[in-house]
């Protein structure tokens, strides 16, 4: 039963969880002001948790439609359970038409990043699930402005990133230094356009069939500047700075977004700054192409149908979210020519 997308999805086995898990969420969402939304964390390629995800995301959309929806999701690891193929085309085919913005995680992205960053050989998964938190954090923590905070609300993260309903795949990846690194930025010589070009530069600039990824749209957040040193002009040198590293498409002349936060970043956990970066980009829809042509042969095959038809999955919806996803693949393909 264990890793089968439809175990967690039918009625039968998650009616119960998913009532507890939307009654909770109204509670927190009563005692708000103004409730804008929420964001929704799991992963694509796990069996019973990626199917109970996928219904409760459903359901939220059904119970807060005017609300934003954003979906963090960690894509599995190229080699994984058989059923993972079929588990990950059949979440990102339900959860793309129920939300608003998906950030994307790639498991195999980050493990590699730890390894090259931190010269280790074991990248364990609290490692990963660590650097997708401090991603999160990055984007949505309160952001101090003069003295006002406020924090980046996820109406504004949507319209930053996904400037068409259906394209709404986004990488993140953030970058930070602890405070015996930054010793200049009070003096006004921190270089912060490094900084935001060292995020940058974590965004793999090629699809695995070797062609140039495309950047449609995409935000930085940068945290830390007790110097004020960022006014506009250098902000705009920050986003050259990231324009430089991710090839954009040329119908969209305003690319990239930039936020400043004159507070501390994530002293928790030992971070006095941080750049984080926010793209829309062609990466995550050339990754799943492979995922459905995997997805398609085992499908063709016959193989492991059976166990989800037990749970209510029949062929007929595993061929829909095939085509759904690859669909998602074509269009971003034209949004990049």
């Amino acid at each position: 039963r264990g890793n089968n997308w439809a175990f967690g999805y039918s009625d039968e086995h998650s009616a119960g969880l998913v009532d507890r898990a939307l009654e909770s969420i109204r509670r927190h969402a009563e005692r708000c002001d103004l409730f804008e939304g929420c964001i929704v964390s799991l992963s694509l390629g796990g069996g019973t948790g990626a199917g109970v995800g996928s219904r409760i995301v459903e359901q939220l959309r059904d119970s807060f439609a005017p609300r934003q929806i954003v979906c963090a999701a960690a894509a599995p690891f190229t080699q994984g359970s058989p059923m993972q193929a079929y588990n990950c085309v059949l979440s990102l085919a339900h959860l793309y038409d129920c939300t608003d913005s998906m950030m994307i995680f790639h498991n195999g992205d980050i493990e590699k990043t730890l390894r090259s960053k931190n010269k280790r050989e074991v990248v364990q998964f609290r490692d990963i699930n660590q650097e997708i938190a401090r991603a999160i954090a990055g984007v949505f923590c309160p952001i101090k402005q003069a003295t006002r905070w406020r924090t980046p609300g996820l109406h504004e993260f949507v319209r930053g990133v996904c400037p068409m309903h259906s394209a709404k795949l986004v990488e993140c990846w953030s970058v930070g230094m602890s405070s015996g690194q930054t010793v200049s930025r009070s003096s006004g010589n921190f270089n912060w356009e490094k900084l935001v070009e060292q995020c940058a530069c974590l965004f793999p600039r090629y699809h695995p069939d070797n062609s140039p990824a495309s950047t449609i749209s995409s935000c930085a957040i940068l945290r830390g500047d007790t110097g004020n040193q960022l006014d506009q002009e250098r902000l705009a040198a920050c986003g050259h700075a990231a324009e430089k590293r991710m090839h954009t498409v040329g119908w969209n002349q305003e690319a990239i977004a930039l936020l400043a936060s004159c507070a501390p970043s994530m002293m928790s956990q030992g971070l006095a700054v941080t750049a984080t970066v926010c793209a829309n980009r062609t990466y995550s829809s050339h990754l799943f192409r492979q995922t459905v042509l995997d997805a398609h042969n085992l499908f063709e095959a016959g193989a492991f149908l059976h166990w989800y038809e037990a749970y209510g999955c029949d062929a007929d919806l595993i061929r829909e979210s095939l085509a759904h996803v690859a669909e998602i693949y074509h269009h971003y393909r034209e949004l990049a020519t």
